[in-house]
């Protein structure tokens, strides 16, 4: 059966959120969230398909030879030190295999063969520990739950362009972009917020400051005495000037929440920043404080826990 359905599905292997999938015709398939279409790229798939764009060739040691002949020297490679010893073979790959198939199924082989293997993680690891810290898991919203919102965080999340599927469920609502540049995103978002690489961390903890002290909590977090007791250490006109971003907009954004409940969106690009796993997890607490169960996208990847 696993056979039969791998043989049936045509995914995109390009790097973004939403790994689209097609029919035998290349034409999306209508299944939630990708509705029917593609990104600009998958759009044109043709450019891939043909033989003027395809790669048809390879290189070892700076002579190009063909496809078969590369495989084949690869395979003798592995071949050879699998006899000696298969752990220094090192497999790594990242986020342009993110789909279920591209991305797990080649464990097999690897496990079969007994390679070494990173933890599949760039910059994204210290986000889902940061996160379970806080909820046990790093499992969010689901795409399924997206609908239900009226307002989104786009919190370093350039969903505009690298998740467009996720950007159409939120095009009609209101949505707030923080960055570190006036990306794209945050053009075409309701509200810009700019914070200085780095200090995100600062910006969240602004807001659960002002969400504590004005009385804005409705939710429960662990260990919230703590958590009040660490973010009263610092003083606004500090985060401010740490974040650059200005007290008024620290308390719209607090206020925003609590009145808007958005579902907060976090990208990956937090894990290549100081102190970005300490910042994610600070985020992450945000929708629970105002009593959202879920209110937070990260990666639902170690979540599910699939091993093929």
């Amino acid at each position: 059966m696993t056979d039969q359905l791998i043989s049936m599905v045509i995914a995109c292997t390009r790097d973004c959120y939403d790994t689209c999938i097609f029919d035998e015709n290349y034409k999306p398939l209508n299944i939630f969230p990708i509705n029917g279409f593609t990104c600009a790229r998958g759009g044109r798939a043709d450019l891939i398909r043909n033989e003027r764009n395809r790669v048809t060739s390879a290189y070892i040691d700076g002579k190009e030879v063909s496809v078969d002949e590369a495989i084949k020297y690869v395979a003798k490679l592995l071949r050879e030190v699998i006899k000696r010893n298969p752990a220094r073979i090192l497999r790594t790959d990242y986020d342009g295999n993110q789909g279920l198939l591209t991305w797990y199924y080649p464990d097999r082989l690897f496990n079969v063969i007994g390679a070494s293997q990173t933890d599949r993680s760039i910059c994204s690891a210290e986000g889902h520990a940061a996160i379970k810290a806080h909820y046990g898991t790093s499992m969010g919203a689901l795409p399924e739950d997206f609908i239900k919102y009226k307002a989104a965080v786009f919190w370093a999340f350039p969903a505009s362009v690298s998740a467009p599927h996720i950007w159409a469920l939120f095009i009609k609502k209101f949505k707030v972009a923080i960055d570190v540049r006036l990306s794209d995103t945050a053009k075409k978002s309701d509200k810009a917020v700019i914070v200085k690489p780095g200090t995100d961390v600062f910006l969240a903890i602004g807001i659960i400051k002002v969400l504590i002290e004005e009385g804005l909590v409705e939710g429960k977090v662990r260990h919230f005495e703590e958590l009040v007791s660490y973010v009263g250490r610092f003083s606004l006109d500090y985060l401010s000037r740490v974040s650059g971003v200005s007290v008024d907009d620290i308390r719209w954004l607090a206020e925003f929440y609590h009145d808007h409940k958005p579902l907060t969106l976090i990208g990956f690009a937090l894990g290549r920043s100081l102190n970005g796993g300490d910042a994610i997890g600070m985020i992450s607490l945000i929708p629970a404080l105002v009593g959202l169960e879920r209110g937070y996208y990260y990666s639902n990847s170690l979540g599910w826990g699939n091993r093929l």
